[in-house]
């Protein structure tokens, strides 16, 4: 860290003289990073982008998974009050302990049966396919994801082949350490890059096609 700038930085958050000596950063056109004390934190502790790359791949896929369960239950309403409900919906089931707590608490047990599907619709919410499918299968989207990719412009099944490589990815990460057989996969921010790009694409895909839904 050039002294100049440690000195205008230490007089910025008020350091003490004294303390300067250990400032450091890490400095480039996308980020400024402060080490206030280098000689526990410093930038070598960031040679290796990994971590915090495959982070950023669980963080986006989880992201993807609020967004799909928040946009089908901002529909959810229209399809339980439908007079042909999704099959999907008529799918999920009722326990004996919630039809009796709906009994017992609610006048207007339509509004009962909102908890059980958003809790279904939660717990099925996932950046899988089959999942997606699931959850939009809900609101009546069928064949989604040949809707996304005509939305998206892109060859039939990219947006499912992309997602299955995504959750792959994810669950690697997650589950296993992103280990590949004696060791962890390699990942590079330009990989990151494309890979939540085709998540940002495929959300805006699924908005456009849920909100086209009559």
């Amino acid at each position: 860290m050039r002294s100049e700038l440690r000195q205008r930085v230490g007089d910025a958050l008020r350091i003490r003289a004294a303390d300067r000596a250990h400032l450091d950063c890490i400095e480039n056109e996308r980020v400024f990073l402060l080490f206030k004390n280098s000689n526990s934190l410093s930038k070598q502790d960031f040679v290796d982008t990994r971590p915090l790359l495959r982070q950023a791949i669980v963080a986006a896929c989880a992201a993807f998974e609020t967004y799909l369960a928040d946009k089908v239950m901002e529909c959810i309403g229209a399809a339980l009050n439908s007079n042909s409900p999704p099959k999907r919906l008529k799918e999920i089931a009722l326990t004996v302990g919630q039809w009796i707590e709906i009994e017992n608490t609610y006048t207007r047990r339509r509004w009962g049966i909102r908890p059980v599907v958003e809790e279904a619709v939660r717990e099925q919410a996932s950046t899988a396919p089959n999942k997606v499918g699931m959850v939009l299968g809900m609101i009546g989207i069928n064949q989604w994801s040949r809707k996304v990719d005509t939305q998206r412009g892109v060859s039939k099944g990219t947006t499912e082949s992309e997602l299955d490589a995504i959750t792959n990815r994810r669950n690697r990460i997650a589950h296993a350490a992103d280990r590949v057989g004696q060791g962890r996969a390699d990942l590079k921010v330009d990989e990151t890059d494309r890979l939540l790009g085709q998540i940002r694409e495929i959300v805006d895909a699924i908005d456009a096609v849920v909100n086209a839904n009559p």
